[in-house]
């Protein structure tokens, strides 16, 4: 009787696992597993640290690697489920450039657990990225919280981000443009900066590279503006400039976003700069433009955050 009730039980578990994995005739494997949430379906323990747990080959090379080390490699990139089918409460990303401007991307190496230790004179040893905890206040959606407690990130995400903010960005560059080209109309004695002037494809007529004559560009063919560090800033920022010894005069002006002249600086020639107290200004944006004999040399933006 117990030699026939250990067949029974014998009989049973085969068959329980024969119903759990597969084998089939032509070479396919199935697996069926029940496991609970975030419990491995199938568990793999490799031997060393570079190890692959996971390799798919085809045609004679391999395709997808899942290594030890915690990459994940594929030869020819994802792709993601982003069919509109797939989609509801589709909502326009509000804000996108201001957003943007209060990430932080940092340099890193991560900690590694093996005992093996990355080499931080090694460039190739780090990686760019972000901190979860400093994106999740910006951007939670694209934080999960896994159950290790650790906070992993969908980078991908970001890329929607970013495109918004660069066709914000150019919103304001167009804006800007026109400001530019108001404030020469209305300054017969200044000119737009040459840069200005070839992407705008001459388009606002009395604006055009041909309505500028050679000689009003002698003198400030090398003068330079940088942008001014830190942007944006919330105590001071430095503006930085070169001015060709041969001019006769130079100014750095600020405006804002309407177009006023909120300061003036005479500058000399040569390399120098100007400092931008925070405290003089209100948040917001604002333009700086570098005049040199009169002309526009070039304008570029910063941005006062309080």
């Amino acid at each position: 009787m117990k030699k026939i009730l250990f067949i029974l039980i014998a009989t049973a578990i085969y068959l329980n696992s024969f119903s759990q994995f597969k084998v089939y005739s032509y070479g396919m494997v199935d697996i069926t597993t029940q496991t609970q949430d975030w419990w491995p379906g199938l568990k793999v323990t490799v031997a060393t640290y570079n190890s692959t747990a996971y390799n798919l080959w085809y045609n004679g090379s391999g395709r997808f690697f899942a290594h030890a080390s915690g990459y994940i490699w594929c030869e020819k990139g994802g792709y993601f489920g982003s069919d509109i089918s797939l989609k509801e409460n589709i909502r326009p990303i509000e804000n996108a450039l201001q957003k943007v401007l209060n990430l932080n991307g940092v340099r890193f190496q991560y900690k590694e657990r093996s005992g093996e230790e990355e080499n931080p004179n090694n460039p190739e040893h780090f990686r760019l990225g972000f901190i979860a905890q400093e994106v999740e206040i910006v951007f939670p959606e694209v934080i999960k919280n896994m159950p290790d407690g650790k906070k992993a990130m969908s980078y991908t995400d970001l890329i929607a981000v970013l495109v918004e903010a660069i066709k914000a960005q150019q919103a304001q560059i167009e804006d800007l443009q026109m400001m530019v080209a108001t404030y020469c109309k209305q300054n017969p004695d200044l000119t737009p900066p040459t840069n200005f002037l070839n992407n705008n494809d001459g388009a606002d007529e009395g604006i055009g590279a041909s309505s500028v004559d050679e000689n009003t560009l002698q003198g400030i063919e090398n003068a330079k503006l940088f942008q001014n560090l830190p942007n944006p800033f919330s105590m001071n920022t430095e503006i930085r400039f070169e001015i060709p010894y041969n001019t006769t005069s130079a100014k750095l002006l600020i405006h804002d976003m309407q177009g006023t002249e909120i300061k003036s600086y005479n500058i000399i020639r040569g390399v120098g700069s100007v400092v931008i107290q925070g405290s003089e200004l209100q948040a917001g944006m604002y333009m700086y433009t570098l005049l040199v004999n009169n002309k526009i040399v070039d304008t570029k933006k910063m941005i006062l955050a309080k």
